[in-house]
């Protein structure tokens, strides 16, 4: 099983900088909960460490995030210097470890922690790709050699006639999963592969620009300067909690209302299983 180190980027104070409204009537600090709820459930028994980056957190979650026992700092930031802060401990992991960047309002879907190391632990088989003509090979060849990044969530806009494009598809053991070429800030990415694009990180914690980051970090037809393959699944494993822009497929509606009542109880699992076809 791979190695993960999340870091987890919360705040109450600002609801959503796209001012996109939130779905099924969720406050801020409600919604946070249940995203991290959701994120944890999975990780139970996993090699993985958490780090809660905390800006201007208020003490009911702060209260929230001590029950969980995980690593929390909490400083008047803003989103600038909470992505500086999250890269600079993701630089520090080793170079095996896989760095899960995740923001505050991506709901987990069940299972997410098995499909995502199913995918990283048989890569090599998965991703196997040996184009026959020969200037194909000139552009890309071996893509289980690249270097892997993983996007959770399954946009709805990549079903629009406008933004539909050709992409490579794979098959794992649990899931289908499709080439995107754009992210948003939450994306997962090996340490090492991290180091080898500082400049790009550090451009892109100046500005939270995700596009220009998703050019310096991801190929399309090409992979030039060491940019990576990037995937994302079909179903989606996560979703962005904001209307308009949810994953396809799975009943979010109903998650949500599992882990309120969880997050309600102070229960740290919210047997949610039955919500996702496994």
């Amino acid at each position: 099983m791979a190695r993960y180190r999340v870091i987890f980027r919360a705040c109450d104070v600002v609801v959503a900088f796209n001012r996109k409204p939130r779905p099924f009537g969720l406050d801020k600090r409600t919604l946070v909960k249940l995203c991290f709820a959701s994120l944890v459930e999975d990780l139970q028994g996993v090699p993985a460490q958490i780090h809660v980056i905390g800006d201007r957190l208020s003490d009911d979650l702060l209260g929230f995030f001590a029950s969980y026992g995980v690593s929390v700092s909490n400083q008047e930031l803003d989103n600038f210097r909470s992505l500086a802060e999250a890269f600079r401990i993701a630089l520090s992991a080793d170079d095996d470890e896989w760095i899960y960047f995740c923001e505050d309002d991506y709901l987990h879907a069940p299972g997410w922690v098995s499909r995502l190391d199913d995918l990283l632990e048989n890569s090599r088989e998965y991703l196997e790709y040996k184009p026959k003509p020969r200037w194909r090979r000139l552009r890309v060849d071996e893509l289980e050699r690249k270097p892997l990044c993983v996007h959770l969530p399954d946009y709805p806009d990549l079903y629009k006639a406008k933004y539909r494009r050709s992409s490579f598809l794979f098959r794992s053991k649990h899931c289908h999963w499709r080439q995107v070429t754009t992210t948003t800030g939450s994306f997962i990415a090996r340490a090492d592969f991290l180091r080898s694009k500082r400049a790009a990180l550090e451009r892109f914690a100046a500005t939270t620009n995700d596009r220009e980051m998703s050019r310096a970090l991801y190929g399309d037809w090409s992979f030039r300067g060491g940019r990576a393959l990037c995937l994302s699944p079909i179903p989606g494993l996560a979703t962005h909690m904001h209307e308009g822009t949810m994953s396809v497929g799975g009943d979010w509606e109903k998650l949500v209302e599992r882990y309120r009542g969880a997050v309600t109880t102070g229960s740290m699992r919210a047997h949610a299983s039955d919500v996702f076809e496994e």
